[in-house]
């Protein structure tokens, strides 16, 4: 789902680390953290949703500054291209953390891009 031209484009990050939240907060969470074999990198995807998101029910949360949840849905994953754009609207938002709405785990943050 291509997402170019959007005020709010953003940018997916997978973190190759098990602290989800940097600094101190009280939604720092340690989990596993799976990656390839032969991945040499995180990915790092600009103005598009990827195939193993736009497939799975998502859970995207809404961080400030402070590193506190303002906002959070779940939402099908071929969806989830226009949630990014409502929560990115909120100026007071830093970033999002999206998981796999039925078991949890972490699979990317998301920035708005420079």
């Amino acid at each position: 789902m291509k997402t170019s031209g959007i005020p709010a484009a953003s940018v997916l990050r997978t973190r190759r680390s098990d602290q989800h939240v940097a600094g101190p907060s009280p939604y720092q969470a340690i989990g596993p953290v799976f990656v390839r074999r032969d991945a040499a990198a995180a990915a790092e995807v600009v103005d598009t949703i990827p195939p193993y998101l736009s497939r799975r029910l998502l859970s995207v949360r809404a961080y400030d500054d402070k590193e506190d949840i303002v906002d959070a849905e779940v939402a099908p994953g071929d969806r989830v291209d226009g949630l990014i754009r409502k929560l990115f609207a909120a100026p007071a938002i830093e970033h999002l953390h999206i998981h796999f709405a039925r078991r949890g785990c972490f699979a990317c943050n998301v920035v708005r891009s420079a």
